[in-house]
């Protein structure tokens, strides 16, 4: 629907050769690795725990991707990292072990088909994120798209976005259904819609100051109703405050959360309102572009309906149609979910999936914050081709939304600052619960999060059961274990935090205890009681009577 990065811009172009230079003048010795720090983090390079490879972080705003994109990628996957592309919690795809002395021609490539990992990491405005359910939602009261979209291209290279106190993440929710994001990030935008004096009028409501990471926030209600075209000067006032009063000297005390938990949000709503208003008396001078919001209204919210195939279908095909499948707001459209493994995917396995997508549905393909992918508006008929093309390609999970669905960082498989083997942990959880397939299938929907240390890029706390990697000293040796956090939750509404248990269970015993947790669940549950309710309502003595080994 819409580009992502306009490439063809004077500017981004220039970007791109100041960072070749800039590599070759630290492989020339000419700067050294401080100095170069910034320049990396900026066009999304992280150094790897491995010496001198680095893992590079693509932007794809609001998930959001199309096939030749995606095919794009897919090269750069192939000829420059390790062949394995990795979907993250922030709809990004990452790319490990690069070498740096090809960040430009990684960057040219990405660039030629509107693609761009720049300020995908450093102190800038991350990845703009947003439900990829956008503009298919049965609960939606218009496709938020243009609106963030905007936003991405007014952020992107933007002076005042470069050099903020800390990262900064924004998400736009489609519904209230699909707004589990937005109490954990920076900034967040729910779709609404209001009845004015010349009848809907179509905005957003507006949060601030939410996070995870070692010290949880949750965001707070900054302003009830924003006007589509007001998003980007909104947004810039945030910034600006951000910019003004956050904490530049305690690096771990400078994120916005700490901001507004400090100041409170009253007076932050007041910092951010004087702010506002500057900016809307001369959005010219600030060179605020108008939001064309006309794509993404579609007269309400509607309930669609979309029948199954008829005929002979193939092998297996009912049971991932149940599992891979769900209606839109149109007739006769559906979504189709590819499940990954570890949010992983091989060029190959990138490539049949975009020839399929060309074949059966419309040319996009979006990533979502459960590390997996979605194909959206594909007819029914074409679900059949569609399935065997994944089928073939060895892509047919059926376990969406299980206990088999697990959500991991990469860990210490690559990240420095990871303490656990969080890859192999979800590994492990994996090939354990498919031994027990009754069980997996008998607790239904369940979220199991691992994170490799407590920064919760893996989202361990706002899962059903969080992991997070440790280290405990067992017989004078440091062994790897994990904490376990029950009962995480959140919506629009909320942020329920996981229990921390205080027990640490070593790598090799992690799935034994997840699969002890779910039949103690199955075996006390009350009627529909879910396995969040029933892990809060259980002393957590009980619980943690279970998890020993």
């Amino acid at each position: 629907m819409f580009r992502q990065f306009a490439q063809e811009r004077p500017w981004a172009q220039e970007a791109i050769e100041n960072m070749e230079r800039d590599v070759q003048r630290y492989l020339n010795k000419e700067i050294d690795g401080d100095a170069f720090r910034k320049v990396r983090l900026r066009n999304g390079f992280y150094m790897q725990r491995q010496n001198e490879e680095y893992m590079q972080r693509i932007k794809l705003p609001y998930g959001e991707v199309n096939t030749r994109q995606f095919r794009a990628i897919a090269d750069v996957n192939e000829q420059y990292s390790h062949g394995i592309a990795h979907v993250t919690t922030r709809q990004d795809i990452q790319l490990h072990y690069v070498k740096i002395s090809n960040a430009g021609k990684i960057m040219r490539r990405l660039a030629q088909d509107g693609v761009t990992s720049r300020e995908g990491c450093a102190d800038t405005v991350r990845n703009i994120n947003g439900s990829p359910w956008a503009g298919l939602c049965r609960h939606e009261e218009f496709d938020f798209r243009p609106a963030a979209h905007a936003l991405f291209e007014f952020c992107l290279y933007h002076p005042e976005t470069q050099a903020l106190p800390r990262k900064f993440k924004p998400h736009f929710a489609c519904c209230l259904e699909h707004s589990d994001q937005i109490p954990i990030n920076d900034l967040g935008f729910l779709a609404v819609a209001k009845e004015g004096p010349n009848g809907k009028e179509y905005g957003f409501r507006m949060y601030v100051g939410g996070g995870l990471g070692a010290i949880p926030h949750a965001s707070r209600l900054l302003r009830d109703f924003v006007p589509c075209n007001d998003i980007i000067p909104a947004s810039l006032a945030v910034i600006r405050v951000y910019n003004q009063h956050g904490d530049r000297e305690n690096r771990k005390k400078n994120r916005i959360k700490f901001l507004v938990q400090k100041i409170g949000i009253n007076e932050f709503k007041r910092l951010w309102k004087a702010e506002f208003e500057k900016i809307q008396a001369d959005r010219q001078g600030h060179k605020i572009p108008d939001v064309d919001m006309t794509p993404g209204l579609h007269g309400g919210p509607r309930n669609g309906a979309a029948n199954k195939p008829g005929g002979a279908l193939p092998a297996g095909f009912d049971e991932w149609w149940e599992h891979c499948v769900e209606p839109t707001r149109e007739d006769n459209t559906v979504i189709v979910h590819i499940p990954l493994y570890r949010g992983d995917m091989t060029s190959p396995e990138m490539r049949a999936i975009a020839d399929a997508v060309d074949k059966s549905g419309d040319g996009m393909i979006r990533t979502v914050y459960t590390q997996n992918l979605l194909v959206p508006g594909m007819k029914p008929e074409n679900t059949v081709g569609f399935y065997e093309a994944m089928k073939a390609a060895g892509l047919i999970r059926n376990h969406l939304r299980t206990a088999r669905d697990v959500v991991t960082c990469p860990g210490l498989s690559t990240c420095s600052l990871a303490v656990g083997e969080s890859r192999t942990v979800a590994q492990l959880i994996d090939e354990e619960l498919a031994k027990h397939g009754d069980l997996v299938r008998k607790v239904g929907t369940l979220r199991i999060n691992v994170s490799g240390c407590p920064n919760s890029c893996g989202q361990h706390h706002i899962a059903d059961i969080g992991l997070i990697g440790s280290q405990r000293k067992v017989g004078g040796e440091m062994i790897e274990h994990y904490q376990f956090l029950l009962g995480g939750v959140t919506d629009e509404r909320r942020m329920r935090l996981g229990v921390n248990l205080m027990t640490k269970v070593p790598t090799a015993e992690v799935a034994h205890a997840v699969v002890r947790l779910l039949k103690a669940y199955l075996d006390s549950r009350q009627a529909d009681e879910s396995f969040g309710h029933w892990s809060i309502r259980t002393p957590n003595a009980q619980l943690r009577a279970i998890l020993q080994y």
